[in-house]
């Protein structure tokens, strides 16, 4: 779980909006609190850690298309996504 906040919160903060981003941040630690209620009938997250993978990858690919003046300065994705990459 720790992984998947950092994850959420890395895209939060490479929209650029600080205030979508707090408020998604807000609504991740609500949703957060709530999945302990169900954690007995959740299964398998391997579907869920599948899907970040492909939005990883999308987003590897969508840096890779930007000309080479935008990729290292586009976003705070750039400077903190790549260890994740």
């Amino acid at each position: 779980m720790i992984v998947d906040h950092q994850f959420h919160a890395l895209m939060y903060e490479a929209s650029g909006n600080r205030f979508l981003a707090r408020a998604l941040e807000e609504m991740y630690t609500l949703v957060y609190r709530l999945s302990f209620f169900a954690l007995d009938r959740m299964g398998s997250v391997r579907g869920n850690v599948e899907e970040h993978r492909h939005i990883l990858e999308a987003l590897k690919e969508a840096t890779r298309a930007l000309p080479s003046g935008l990729s290292s300065s586009t976003s705070p994705f750039s400077e903190h996504g790549r260890g994740m990459l």
